[in-house]
């Protein structure tokens, strides 16, 4: 066989293999993984691009694997954007802020005064101000640029804290540990668009959330949806019971007061009707043990609860410090899975069975 006759050959088996290619993944419609006849590749590790829009395709042990694009999370956002002919995902509405456009979930500081915290959260930006917790008797000042002190040592109610943090009485409150120094910070929760009765929150998390989503019905317009109301720009009006907003070109631009850290159990906080904050109620005397699953701890005295939560005996009061597990995400083929007897060694794995584009 002649060399011209060779590459033509190959040419064609090349363009046959995408073309099976093809065919097998404009079958593909939910499924994250796609199977058909197997499509060879010399590149390991490449990137293969396939005329096929929302799945993503890597040349791995001599074989083309495609998986479905992975969406951002719209289950925190009431308004979203159904995705259109030419888009793979629904999306959160942003906002729009100082003239630019703003994805949902971003979060930022103010370059002048780095306390001031920003958050937009599908069409409303919420501005406060943090409040900062030290957990030890001499801080450090805040570095340049840093809004609270920071503790050396990385210790909290009694846990070693290697990444993330918070407090059982408050969890609100977020610990991280940077260079064996510990900072913590309060910041107060965005503003939601959706109704009280449509948000929920979950034990031992910060923030609630909406319960449901729906389709934005006002793109362009300038109005503000909070809640059952509609608010139009020039009148001021409450986001929740902490914060004032006035609507900026269709965004909800709230300012939002940070509640003080409480030093009480959180089944002890008391809220008075119509008031922003809880408060602690009058201390009793000085007690110098506590009392927690029918065990007596001294005061000072630490103990771990799980691989993730220890406590700490404080003047009769029982706190406690959850370490916070980063976001792990697996592939579409994946399970995560916890080892036994560690806090945040999580692990993806797959099952016995590799789909590939084959």
């Amino acid at each position: 066989m002649y060399p011209s006759q060779a590459a033509s050959r190959n040419s064609r088996i090349l363009f046959g293999a995408l073309v099976i290619l093809a065919i097998s993944m404009r079958q593909a419609t939910a499924n994250a993984s796609l199977a058909g006849y197997q499509a060879p590749c010399t590149n390991e590790g490449e990137e293969v691009r396939i005329n096929m829009r929302c799945f993503k395709c890597i040349c791995k042990n001599g074989f083309v694997e495609c998986e479905k694009e992975s969406c951002p999370a719209v289950d925190d956002c009431y308004f979203y954007k159904k995705k259109g002919p030419d888009e793979c995902c629904d999306k959160c509405i942003g906002c729009l802020y100082e003239g630019r456009h703003i994805d949902s979930g971003t979060e930022w500081t103010d370059p002048e005064d780095p306390c001031m915290h920003y958050k937009c959260v599908s069409g409303v930006v919420t501005r406060s101000e943090m409040k900062c917790y030290a957990p030890c008797s001499d801080p450090s000042p805040p570095r340049k640029g840093q809004c609270c002190p920071t503790c050396l040592g990385c210790r909290l109610n009694g846990q070693k804290v290697f990444g993330e943090a918070t407090l059982s009485e408050d969890p609100c409150v977020k610990c991280t540990c940077t260079g064996h120094k510990l900072t913590c910070t309060k910041r107060s929760c965005p503003v939601l668009q959706c109704p009280l009765t449509k948000q929920i929150r979950t034990p031992g998390e910060c923030c609630p959330r909406c319960v449901e989503r729906r389709e934005e019905i006002h793109r362009g317009s300038p109005m503000c949806i909070i809640g059952k109301a509609v608010h139009f720009p020039g009148k001021p009006y409450h986001g929740d019971q902490c914060s004032n907003c006035t609507c900026q070109n269709g965004t909800s631009v709230c300012e939002k007061s940070t509640c003080p850290i409480l030093e009480c159990a959180l089944e002890d906080q008391q809220r008075e009707p119509g008031e922003c904050c809880p408060s602690c109620p009058m201390p009793a005397e000085f007690r110098s043990t506590c009392i927690a699953d029918g065990m007596v701890y001294q005061n000072n005295e630490t103990w771990s609860l799980n691989a993730c939560t220890s406590c700490e005996c404080r003047a009769g009061e029982v706190r406690c410090a959850n370490i916070q597990c980063p976001k792990k995400k697996c592939g579409p083929n994946e399970t995560l899975q916890t080892v036994p007897g560690e806090c945040c060694h999580r692990v993806c794995r797959k099952p016995s069975r590799l789909y590939r584009v084959r």
